[in-house]
């Protein structure tokens, strides 16, 4: 028999979750905000501190135009990958809450079941064993959810350096 104390324990549960959600996804954008903050800033910044005509003749000019885009090019893919990681870390943070969430519900399902005395009610070790696997097969994709996040981030730092090395090769002649 549910009790009103179980529903109000369940209901405060998932009400600190959606809260942890909440202030998960308000930094997640702060933080993504802040990024784009700061590579405005220092692609500014930079653009400000350079000559619009730099001193000496053509050679020396196109060598200074050239590692002047060679230097706002890897400050473009430093905060482009700023921006992407601290979306992936606001993913992460809601994963984790989402895990949270479905084991609190599942341990508060499974604790409304009856146990009637005896041999248990079939109906009842069905619907038992129904989450108990709902619950298994979620960790699993969850895992794997995280797996393929990480592999994605790892990627993505990978592939960020590579385009800024063929960038500068291709600028540097």
């Amino acid at each position: 028999m549910v009790t009103l104390a179980d529903l109000h324990a369940c209901l405060q549960s998932c009400n600190d979750l959606a809260q942890q959600a909440s202030h998960a996804w308000l930094c997640g954008m702060e933080d993504a905000l802040q990024a784009q903050l700061d590579g405005c800033r220092a692609l500014l910044e930079d653009w400000q501190a350079q000559p619009l005509l730099p001193a000496g003749g053509p050679e020396q000019q196109l060598r200074q135009q050239q590692q002047r885009l060679s230097h706002q090019l890897e400050l473009g893919m430093t905060a482009a990958r700023n921006i992407y990681l601290s979306n992936m870390r606001t993913q992460t943070e809601w994963l984790q809450l989402s895990e949270k969430w479905v084991a609190t519900c599942s341990a508060a399902l499974l604790d409304q079941l009856p146990t009637p005395p005896g041999s248990p009610a079939p109906a009842v070790e069905a619907m038992r064993s129904a989450v108990e696997i709902g619950g298994c097969a979620f960790d699993s994709l969850s895992k794997a959810t995280r797996q393929v996040s990480h592999f994605a981030g790892t990627n993505m730092t990978a592939a960020t350096l590579k385009a800024l090395n063929v960038a500068r090769e291709k600028l540097n002649g």
